[in-house]
């Protein structure tokens, strides 16, 4: 209890808003309720361990930055909690409160990283989608016309006027069709 309100004060003095509870569960309700870019998370815990909490973040929120903080540190914890997705795995005592702030600037870091990967790539998405469908316009194009003419082709006159056809029968109008036969269209 003591070192969650001191880690909570520095992170706090940090420039951090900071959200508090007092065991797993709690922790979890908060989190279901609004969901947090990092938590940080001890390993033992009444009601729900920080391994389980971890599994129902990431579960929930794949991207939230989870880090580890425990007195209870064991080679296999450590694994197991970098396997579900832990971002950092920080054991206690620490020599300094500072390893956490490190630590969380970091979740930070990655966060603002990954947003500007994440922005820049929609950007690259938007710019490609706009190509293609430039691109997708002058294959329709070059598909409806001839290429000596620039007329439309056959095929297209035969779905325009399968269309026209239809729109006819369907509003009950009549539909007049002209067709001009051009001789000697080479000279």
């Amino acid at each position: 209890n003591s070192i969650r309100t001191l880690i909570a004060e520095v992170l706090g003095d940090d420039g951090f808003d900071v959200t508090t509870a007092a065991h797993g569960d709690e922790a979890w309700q908060k989190f279901d309720k609004e969901s947090y870019e990092i938590v940080l998370t001890d390993i033992r815990m009444p009601l729900l361990d920080g391994l389980q909490l971890l599994q129902k973040i990431r579960t929930k929120s794949p991207m939230t930055r989870v880090l580890i903080l425990t007195s209870f540190a064991s080679v296999a914890s450590s694994v197991q909690a970098l396997k579900d997705g832990a971002f950092d795995y920080l054991i206690k005592p620490f020599e300094s409160l500072d390893a956490v702030s490190c630590a969380v600037r970091r979740a930070v870091e990655h966060i603002e990283s990954a947003r500007e990967r994440e922005a820049e790539l929609v950007d690259s998405l938007i710019r490609k989608n706009m190509e293609l469908g430039q691109l997708n316009k002058v294959f329709h194009d070059l598909a409806s016309r001839d290429g000596l003419t620039g007329l439309y082709n056959h095929r297209f006159v035969q779905n325009t006027l399968q269309l026209e056809f239809e729109r006819a029968q369907t509003n009950g109008c009549l539909l007049s069709v002209i067709v001009l036969d051009v001789d000697h269209f080479k000279d």
